[in-house]
């Protein structure tokens, strides 16, 4: 599903972000990224989503080498990628429904009565349906990220990517955070996150990936945090 080999990213003067990262995710999963500020978290976040290219190594997403893949076929392996940021990204002058139908205007569907069907299902899922058509200003910091989440799942993808999801928000609207994508694994979604919340890792008893200086020093399958 996701695969890194000996992957390297250097900035600057020799300034490696990561430094020969291999890492293999596999489908139906729930890994956790985690890491101080500096240790490359990202980084990773980037080139997964193509927003960075490496340095050195291979990156593979759904059996597609994202280094040598032409610029005309970005657009599709985004539709099987949902990401998700910590600061949200709605678009202001639109309303919650208008919001995550952007995202399905934009791989090409155009027939209302889908877009209505495709949205009002996702708003169930993320249980913000009674918002749809409340402005982004007029919700709480965890109904935005409802919104952003139920955008980047509108379209079905395959892999779901969330950077700090819940780090703008509160315990408890943190926990209806991980309790949704906890449902979307559930339901066959690869789920990466990318966190620095270890409260949240350790309840949710994932597999956790450790990044210190750009090198992985801990890949537990599941029980949590490495002391």
């Amino acid at each position: 599903m996701i695969r890194l080999e000996n992957v390297t990213k250097t900035y600057g003067e020799n300034k490696n972000a990561l430094d020969n990262v291999s890492l293999h995710i596999y489908p139906g999963e729930f890994v956790f990224i985690v890491g101080d500020s500096g240790a490359g978290k990202s980084t990773l976040f980037k080139l997964l989503i193509k927003e960075l290219e490496p340095s050195s190594g291979e990156i593979i997403i759904n059996g597609q080498p994202l280094v040598r893949m032409r610029r005309r076929k970005i657009p599709m392996l985004r539709r099987n990628i949902g990401v998700v940021f910590q600061d949200f990204r709605l678009l202001k002058d639109r309303n919650v429904f208008d919001n995550i139908a952007f995202a399905q205007r934009a791989i090409g569907i155009s027939s209302d009565r889908e877009i209505q069907k495709n949205v009002s299902d996702v708003l169930k899922l993320v249980k913000i349906s009674n918002k749809y058509k409340s402005l982004p200003d007029q919700l709480s910091g965890g109904e935005k990220q409802r919104v952003a989440l139920a955008r980047a799942l509108v379209n079905k993808p395959k892999i779901l990517l969330a950077d700090e999801p819940t780090g703008n928000l509160d315990p408890g609207n943190s926990q209806i955070i991980m309790g949704i994508l906890e449902e979307v694994n559930r339901r066959g979604t690869t789920v990466v996150v990318v966190t620095h919340n270890h409260e949240i890792v350790r309840q949710m008893n994932k597999r956790v990936i450790n990044l210190k200086n750009g090198v992985i020093v801990n890949d537990i399958q599941e029980g949590g945090l490495a002391r």
